[in-house]
């Protein structure tokens, strides 16, 4: 065996042990920690839109407030959805979290429940915006956000104006990285090695894309119908925690 390949294996040992060690042992310090908590594709998209939406600065800071945010929906946050009422929601009146304030979250819950009345999940209602012919995921995120942020706003925000804190939950891609937002689409494509998953259904692309930050990425957005997860990214993406 070659220098060279004596090295390879060596930092291929390397490697494969710092991914086991900071996939397992390091979970909770991750914000995918919470989708993890759920089973049922709904919950888990939805604990995912939040907790990566609010993932931003350090984790000892954000991962508290998301904690909060879930604890107060409650064990199926599906469900907290379904009945949420806006003009009911007063524990999130003196929320605060960097660019954050309460009305940010309300807004938050709004979107997600009419996505999921119009849609059926988060998924589908991304989906309508993705192409197997774009070259990258790039015109799918933006449709996303702008049919996002292009929603009624009044119940948050009674002048009709959103908030640059809400904006900063979804960044539009050509004006920054969108960090956030490809670590959920990483959260949601694949199959993720923490929880390994059959693969019942599945809504995929057969080729491989590339998304603005330049990792190639294969849409595969699938859950178990029976499991106790959610899959991961097969395709290559950072893990931000950032803005």
């Amino acid at each position: 065996m070659s220098d060279l390949s004596k090295n390879t294996e060596k930092l291929k040992l390397l490697l494969e042990d710092l991914y086991r060690k900071y996939s397992l042992s390091y979970l909770e310090s991750d914000p995918i920690y919470f989708p993890h908590q759920y089973k049922d594709p709904l919950d888990i998209e939805i604990a995912g839109l939040v907790a990566s939406a609010l993932a931003y600065g350090k984790v000892d800071l954000f991962k508290p407030k998301i904690a909060y945010i879930l604890d107060v929906m409650g064990k199926s946050p599906k469900e907290y959805i379904q009945g949420f009422k806006p003009a009911r929601e007063h524990r999130f009146d003196s929320f605060v979290y960097r660019f954050n304030r309460g009305p940010d979250i309300i807004h938050l819950f709004s979107i997600i429940q009419r996505i999921i009345k119009t849609s059926g999940s988060v998924k589908t209602f991304f989906m309508k915006g993705y192409s197997t012919h774009d070259p990258d995921t790039e015109n799918a995120l933006s449709s996303f956000v702008h049919r996002i942020l292009e929603m009624d706003c009044r119940e948050a925000f009674p002048g009709g104006k959103l908030s640059d804190g809400f904006r900063h939950l979804f960044p539009a891609p050509g004006k920054g990285a969108c960090k956030r937002l490809n670590m959920f689409l990483r959260w949601m494509i694949g199959q993720h090695r923490l929880r390994p998953l059959e693969r019942d259904t599945s809504v995929k692309a057969n080729h491989a894309h590339r998304h603005p930050c330049g990792q190639t990425v294969k849409i595969s957005w699938s859950y178990k119908k029976k499991g106790s997860g959610l899959e991961d990214g097969s395709g290559s993406h950072r893990s931000p925690e950032g803005p």
